[in-house]
């Protein structure tokens, strides 16, 4: 078995462990609904709560809280694959040149994704308006 079969196997193995072993509670929202929804009549009897388009700023925190805790995965995934490629590098400085890239590169990118956050939060601490750090648009005056 070559490096590298050991190595793909070592992080598919990596990944199972991480997304089965290590799960978060699934929920499917984060947040509540915070009373956007609307109660109608369900027809075998009862009610049920639907979502409005008032719920659309709860919907879109949704997406941007999974894409960040995506963005951090992805980042430790490289992070880790820099490190075994370091590790394995043998002391070939273009290897550990690539491997210091990559790992470079990784906490760049995760760098500048916490970073938005906080320009946004400048910018909604300067101007006053608080509900572009929060998602609320229906709040914005």
């Amino acid at each position: 078995m070559s490096t590298m079969q050991k190595f793909v196997l070592s992080l598919l193995t990596l990944l199972t462990f991480f997304f089965t072993v290590l799960p978060t509670p699934a929920y499917a929202q984060f947040q509540d609904w915070g009373g956007c929804t609307q109660t109608v009549a369900v027809p075998g009897g009862g009610n049920a709560q639907i979502a409005t388009l008032n719920c659309l700023p709860v919907v879109f925190s949704n997406v941007v809280n999974a894409l960040l805790m995506f963005v951090g995965t992805v980042a430790v995934v490289f992070i880790v694959y820099a490190g075994i490629q370091l590790v394995m590098s043998g002391g070939d400085p273009k290897k550990v040149a690539a491997a210091r890239q990559i790992i470079t590169y990784a906490l760049l990118g995760l760098v500048l994704v916490l970073l938005s956050f906080f320009i946004i939060a400048i910018i909604s601490y300067t101007t006053g308006v608080d509900c572009i750090r929060t998602f609320s648009f229906t709040d914005c005056k």
